[in-house]
């Protein structure tokens, strides 16, 4: 169930808001899945599968939301940044001409 939600959600054909990269949240989705099931069953360890699969899927969307905006988005940002910086010719520092 976890892993068909993971690919869904990482479609991006089904990305809800054109600004949220869903392709990213489909991999922390999958990252996230088996914290988030164990949480949920070791505090409640009689309650039925299908009623803790409920519980635990909202848990790992909103996990997975969370580790992309504070992870992800700023990682791709900062190495956007670094390439940026060390490209010739796009306001880098690299020096292209050779001693004599």
């Amino acid at each position: 169930m976890i892993p068909i939600a993971a690919t869904r959600l990482g479609s991006p054909l089904n990305c809800p808001y054109a600004a949220m990269p869903c392709a990213g949240i489909g991999a922390y989705v999958y990252l996230w899945a088996f914290p988030m099931q164990q949480i949920v069953a070791a505090h409640f360890p009689t309650m039925d599968n299908l009623l803790g699969l409920c519980i635990s899927v909202p848990m790992t969307i909103v996990a997975a939301m969370i580790s992309w905006h504070l992870v992800e988005k700023p990682a791709i940002a900062l190495g956007r940044k670094i390439a940026n910086a060390i490209r010739p010719g796009r306001g880098g520092s690299v020096d292209t001409q050779t001693a004599p």
